[in-house]
């Protein structure tokens, strides 16, 4: 659903409050014209997040698209998925974020917990409610966590580091 936002209006063509007078007689004219414009909307830049759990946080891009001329703010909050708060990331409740004028984009973070062995991969949501002065889009986002890599490598196609051992060879010079 499309919001609007009040831009103004004019009497005889004039801006309301300027030298043109409200007072009218019945014979005279009174053309009376509003302005809306329609109100920014707000969203999740993407549908899913991917952290490694040593990151210590994941970044979710909430953005503006539209009108960004005015202020307006947005409720994020996380809910659990196959990860849960407080063993495997800080959860957010009510967390407002807020867009000054000309503002088109934020990150909001949610620490991850590293844990010490091998739990598989966890998720949860990061959903937008609440927005004012604007109209929400896309509301949530998923994030995806997954166990720091055993070698200090990702799993996610990086091969191992290589160990190169040098020996020297005869006198040194």
């Amino acid at each position: 659903a499309a919001g609007y936002r009040f831009g103004g209006w004019t009497v005889n063509g004039a801006p309301a409050g300027t030298a043109n007078p409200l007072v009218t007689t019945a014979t005279q004219g009174l053309q009376v014209e509003a302005s809306f414009s329609p109100l920014p909307t707000v969203g999740v830049a993407t549908a899913s997040v991917a952290v490694v759990e040593t990151q210590s946080r994941a970044t979710v891009r909430v953005e503006r698209t539209g009108d960004l001329s005015m202020a307006s703010t947005v409720v994020v909050q996380t809910a659990d998925g196959t990860a849960t708060a407080g063993t495997d990331y800080v959860g957010l409740d009510g967390k407002v974020v807020a867009f000054g004028p000309g503002e088109a984009s934020q990150g909001v973070d949610v620490t991850v917990l590293s844990r010490a062995g091998t739990q598989g991969e966890r998720s949860f949501t990061v959903s937008l409610s609440g927005a004012a002065d604007s109209v929400l889009g896309a509301s949530t986002a998923t994030v995806v966590i997954r166990d720091a890599p055993a070698f200090g490598y990702d799993r996610a196609g990086f091969p191992p580091p290589a160990l190169l051992t040098l020996r020297q060879e005869g006198a040194a010079s």
